[in-house]
């Protein structure tokens, strides 16, 4: 005789605790592929942008350089003026940042002189000459013992101060 196994009859109420407290693995599983899909959407733009180059930005290449600017002409104002004139300077991919205006040990420079305290900095002072209107032979390099201040070019402005004023006016017309 074969015997037959009994079921435990579990009762209604219980029956109908155990699926309220069951969670729902439909929604878990909608949820799971939900977020898989994100996923594969963001890696997939990063790889796009990586492939593309989209990704890495170009190295700057900007020279910022720190000037001083000293009154060699006696003019009043000729060091601010000049400062001035340099900030406004449009020349590609240099920045100027001018970081002291005084007055050079003598009011009797007759042109004005552009000194590269950094042999780095000597292309950028050369475009900043042409610039300005400051002949070629006067950019000269001259290094300083103590430069705490990180000076790069030291401009002592000279007696052409008005032409370089006029000529920097007139750009800017």
């Amino acid at each position: 005789m074969s015997r037959k196994k009994s079921r435990k009859k579990i009762p209604f109420e219980k029956q109908y605790q155990t699926r309220i407290t069951q969670p729902s693995s439909k929604g878990l599983n909608y949820l799971i592929v939900l977020l898989s899909i994100i996923v594969l959407i963001f890696a997939s733009s990063t790889v796009v942008k990586v492939v593309t180059g989209e990704a890495t930005s170009p190295p700057d290449t900007t020279s910022y350089l720190r000037i001083q600017v000293l009154n060699g002409c006696g003019i009043h104002k000729a060091a601010a003026s000049m400062g001035n004139i340099i900030r406004s300077a449009d020349i590609p991919n240099v920045r100027f940042d001018v970081i002291e205006e005084d007055n050079f040990k003598t009011f009797e420079v007759s042109e004005t002189i552009i000194l590269t305290r950094d042999e780095r900095a000597t292309d950028d002072a050369v475009q900043l000459a042409e610039a300005l209107g400051v002949k070629r032979e006067n950019v000269i390099y001259q290094g300083l013992q103590d430069n705490f201040l990180g000076i790069d070019l030291t401009i002592v402005v000279g007696s052409d101060f008005k032409q370089i004023a006029e000529r920097a006016g007139a750009k800017n017309r």
